[in-house]
């Protein structure tokens, strides 16, 4: 009777994950992961909740996933997530690569050698931002002290507007590359990749856990 009709509801409540998107932090690669296991979780949905990406809302929602947003895609390493008390899912290393602004004399060239960013100013995350990228830099300023690098706190649309409009190449990573249209993509002759997946809370709901579940056994 009326038990049966609650317990019936109360198994096929539907939830829903909040997906934090911005500029940089794509939402898109979220909903992809979700397109391929959605079948497993049909009691789950997906919301995509915009957002600025300066420091301070990044710190926000970090540090409070479950208010507004349960999980965004990016960058991440130990440090970061204990610094957040987080958890991160890697799912792939991604090539560290740049991109080129539309004035620049390199603009055009889908590869680059390194040697050809000496003179250049090349804009950098902020060392003890992400571990990958600290290696990525670390690397350019002991081999090729001739490039000049600048750091940036945090990689958003006014980062690469300021880029664009001093001609400076930015280091980033494909899910990057598209964040601004006056700039070209372009892979670097080395091996670096930075850490890329989910990062979700540490108590996040059984909704999160479910989506996590399905993605981890789709990797197998």
């Amino acid at each position: 009777g009326v038990l049966q009709e609650v317990r019936r509801s109360a198994r096929t409540e539907r939830q829903t994950i909040n997906i934090g998107t911005s500029p940089v932090i794509n939402g898109q690669y979220v909903i992809n992961w979700w397109a391929r296991v959605h079948r497993q979780i049909p009691d789950i949905d997906v919301r995509l909740v915009p957002f600025e990406n300066t420091l301070q809302k990044a710190d926000e929602i970090l540090f409070n996933f479950g208010r507004e947003i349960d999980m965004v895609a990016g960058v991440f390493d130990p440090a970061f997530l204990s610094r957040y008390d987080c958890k991160g899912l890697v799912l792939e290393n991604v090539p560290i690569g740049c991109v080129v602004p539309l004035k620049h004399a390199l603009f055009g060239k889908s590869r680059l050698r390194l040697e050809e960013l000496v003179g250049q100013q090349v804009l950098v995350l902020k060392h003890g931002v992400c571990e990958d990228f600290d290696r990525a830099a670390d690397y350019l300023r002991s081999h090729f002290p001739g490039i000049d690098l600048r750091e940036v706190p945090t990689m958003n649309l006014e980062a690469f507007n300021e880029a664009e409009h001093l001609n400076q190449i930015v280091l980033t990573i494909k899910y990057w590359s598209e964040v601004h249209p006056l700039f070209n993509a372009a892979a670097l002759d080395w091996s670096m990749t930075a850490r890329f997946g989910f990062i979700y809370s540490q108590r996040s709901s059984p909704g999160v856990e479910h989506f996590i579940k399905a993605v981890k056994a789709a990797m197998l």
